[in-house]
């Protein structure tokens, strides 16, 4: 993830600055993805192409465990919010039999 992308900036802005932002891949692994004739002589293919998959699963790992750290403290506002508005409930309702 880079540090200028959405995703990087909003959880910056919720202060989650427990996270590095993940190396982004050179050009020349994201063309040689793409492209698929890219890989240096003597370079076996199949190799690179396990190596792209094992780094996109790590970012894919890494996201989602951010993802879930932030669905985490969101369960935790919701059920705050929750016990907060029922203690509301329960004082307007106390005020209004009195």
């Amino acid at each position: 993830m880079s540090p200028n992308s959405p995703l990087f900036q909003y959880l910056q802005d919720l202060g989650h600055t427990d996270f590095e932002a993940c190396p982004t891949a050179s050009q020349e692994e994201e063309y040689g993805e793409q492209e698929g004739d890219l890989t240096s002589p003597g370079e076996d293919p199949q190799k690179t192409s396990k190596e792209n998959t094992l780094h996109k699963t790590q970012e894919i790992t890494y996201i989602l465990n951010i993802l879930q750290k932030l669905l985490t403290k969101i369960i935790f506002l919701v059920l705050f919010l929750d016990h907060f508005i029922y203690s509301l409930v329960c004082k307007v309702s106390e005020n209004s039999e009195k």
